[in-house]
């Protein structure tokens, strides 16, 4: 079917040109959750994560860790939701508690961790 007729018959929704895009900002309210838990952010930056470096590690291997360390970090915040712990583990400590401590990290790995 031609382009055309797509949008002429509702099919095919075309975007605005640039110049000709709405601006505008929305302000949103603060949501009140009724004190349900929110977790203290972890930072994945490694200069923010007081477990890395861990144990003998040089500041080039936190510094490797810290920044390939998304999914420990992710992990680190289901398992702080999962166990209602404001407190619980940070990234490195899901690092350390697993045997890749090279290059990124994967779900198995959090798994382990």
């Amino acid at each position: 079917m031609p382009r055309e007729l797509a949008i002429a018959i509702g099919l095919r929704k075309i975007a605005p040109l640039p110049n000709n895009i709405p601006f505008r900002t929305i302000e949103v309210a603060p949501i009140d959750t009724g004190g349900a838990f929110r977790p203290d952010w972890r930072m994945q930056d490694p200069s923010r994560d007081p477990r890395e470096p861990s144990g003998n590690e040089g500041s080039g291997t936190g510094n490797d860790h810290g920044w390939s360390n998304c999914t420990m970090v992710s992990a680190a915040l289901v398992y702080a939701y999962h166990v209602q712990d404001k407190t619980g583990p940070q990234g490195g400590d899901m690092r350390h508690n697993q045997g890749d401590l090279s290059g990124g990290t994967d779900l198995y790995d959090a798994e382990t961790a």
